[in-house]
């Protein structure tokens, strides 16, 4: 079974994950959502993997700064406001960042692909010289990634800690 490591708003060396396994069967029973409490290795692997996403995806609009240039995960942050006018303390985890691990770790077990695709820019220019080998290519600026069924939930979920709209968001067919 892989091995959370819990940040828990002291950087913790290691650290993999906002949410143990037993707050996000709380969780999932105060919601109603089918969590099944006895598969822990799929749930672990799916906590593991949606801190992973919510970093990768929303990590770079979180409010406030790294409190380590070493921490392994996005947060703990320094103290912020967020976007209701409430002050977060410095080291804090907030709930709207567990709950939407919580959310995504669902989405993850009803096998949904929640990591960022990034979608590809066009070829913007490209030079070829046959003398000494040489090839380079430049793509136009890629800013969207792949849009998963779940998404706007877990982004309205984040809102309050999310200090400017997210990426710009399109439908992978």
């Amino acid at each position: 079974m892989p091995q959370l490591i819990v940040e828990t708003g002291d950087v913790i060396d290691g650290a993999n994950t906002y949410v143990p396994l037993d707050e996000a069967a709380s969780y999932h029973a105060r919601m109603g959502n089918e969590w099944d409490e006895s598969a822990d290795e799929d749930n672990s692997r799916a906590l593991l993997i949606a801190a992973r996403s919510l970093d990768m995806l929303w990590g770079a609009s979180y409010r406030g700064r790294l409190l380590s240039d070493n921490q392994p995960m996005l947060f703990p942050r320094s103290e912020f406001m967020d976007s209701t006018g409430r002050k977060l303390a410095r080291g804090l985890i907030p709930r709207v960042l567990r709950e939407a691990q919580c959310e995504l770790a669902l989405l993850v077990l009803q096998g949904v692909d929640v990591m960022p695709t990034p979608v590809t820019g066009s070829i913007k220019s490209e030079s070829v010289t046959v003398d000494v080998i040489s090839k380079t290519t430049t793509y136009g600026a890629v800013k969207e990634v792949s849009r998963f069924p779940g998404l706007e939930k877990i982004e309205m979920i984040l809102s309050p800690i999310l200090s400017a709209p997210s990426a710009n968001w399109t439908i992978k067919v």
